[in-house]
């Protein structure tokens, strides 16, 4: 998800506009979700441990970010983390 927040026109253009970086929890653990008007464009959970940080799960398919934008759009999310990239 590194090179999604890239700041540049092409890169903007390839996702839709601006990303949005939102913090929430996603299959049961810490997440960070990208939003781009309303759609989820990228997802990244973090499985945690008392050692830290063990596993990082990246999702940018947009196929599989369909059921997630949904589930984005009926809930709450509150206010970016991140914004205007």
């Amino acid at each position: 998800m590194r090179g999604l927040f890239t700041t540049g026109p092409a890169k903007r253009a390839l996702v839709g506009g601006t990303a949005e970086l939102y913090a929430t929890v996603a299959n049961g653990g810490p997440a960070a979700v990208a939003v781009v008007a309303g759609r989820v464009v990228g997802v990244m959970c973090l499985e945690v441990t008392a050692e830290g940080v063990a596993v990082c799960r990246n999702q940018v398919n947009p196929d599989k970010l369909e059921r997630a934008t949904a589930q984005w759009a009926a809930s709450d999310h509150g206010e970016p983390l991140l914004s205007a990239f």
